[in-house]
Formats: structure tokens, sequence, C-alpha cells
């Protein structure tokens, strides 16, 4: 059983609001902000984060992304698998447009990657994927398995079958991802 101190740490806990910190209100006994100061506070009449419903995350929304064939570009080329199968859907996207959240099925295909973008936090739901760089020995990563592929990563990407991956990253300038 929680005891006063851990509740009261769990409801003074800080609301994260478009780059300001704020310790909720309730904690000192004091109104809740509403939608519209939470708006005011954060800059955007169009998104009070605090207050948007939760946002649920399926795997099988992916059916739904956009599919397109695999090209080199210049975060990657393709050693192996060239014209893949790429499906892509956003589940979520800040208002500022760096963070996002969302699933990409691949079929089985090999990159090198050239100075990656951006920081990028990646979950394995289906499949698996083999990453080696200069620095690290090979290490396979399955279903459940989570990694982050950090901003300027250069490394080779070798599926080792289709795969379909959570992925939440943070653009932190205009190249995005």
């Amino acid at each position: 059983m929680a005891n006063r101190k851990t509740i009261l740490a769990m409801v003074a806990a800080p609301v994260v609001l478009s780059g300001a910190i704020l310790l909720s209100e309730a904690a000192v006994g004091k109104d809740v902000p509403t939608e519209s100061k939470l708006a005011k506070l954060s800059g955007d009449m169009k998104a009070p984060y605090a207050m948007r419903s939760i946002v649920s995350l399926d795997p099988a929304a992916v059916i739904n992304g956009q599919r397109a064939e695999l090209r080199d570009t210049s975060e990657f080329t393709i050693a192996s698998g060239l014209g893949a199968d790429i499906q892509e859907v956003r589940i979520y996207t800040s208002a500022d447009e760096k963070f996002e959240v969302g699933f990409t099925k691949i079929d089985t295909v090999t990159l090198n990657f050239h100075n990656w973008p951006i920081d990028e936090f990646v979950t394995v739901v289906e499949g698996q994927v083999e990453i080696s760089s200069p620095d690290m020995e090979a290490k396979i990563y399955g279903p459940g398995d989570s990694f982050v592929i950090p901003k300027g990563f250069n490394g080779l990407w070798r599926q080792l079958s289709p795969v379909t991956l959570l992925t939440i990253f943070y653009a932190t300038d205009s190249s995005g991802h």
C-alpha cells in the first residue's frame, strides 16, 4: 500500500506541455488547469496536450498505412532487397511535428545506414533484425526487443525476415523522418 508521500508524489508529478513543465495544481489544493489554461500556457490554442485523449497503439493499424517501394535515400542505401515493400502509419504526431509515434512494416531488406538523422526508439513487434556497426558486434533483435538508433548512427540493418516495428522518434530540427 502506498504511503501518503508516495501518493502526493504521484499527484504532484510534472505535466510536460509543449516544452513547459507544470506541477499539477491538484497537488497544492488549487484548481486543476482547464483546457483553455493549458492551451494558453502551451502557446498553441489548437493543441492542449495534457487534455487530449489517450492514443492507443495497435500494430494492425499498419495495414492501413501508406505503402511504398523502398529506395535509396540520404539516410540509407539498400544493400539487398531493392524495391522491397514498406508500409508506415503515424499514430501520433505532436503539434510541433517533432515527436512522432507509429508503426512500420518492411519486407526483408538489408540497409546501410549513413548518419541517421534522428534519435529513434524502436520495439520489434514481429520479425527479426540484426544490427551492427564499426562500434558494436552484430546483435539480433526480435519480438518484444527494444533499442535506440541514435542520431548520427552509421551501421548495417539486416532483416532476417519481414518486420513490424513500433517507432518513436524526436527530430530536433527540420530534417524530420
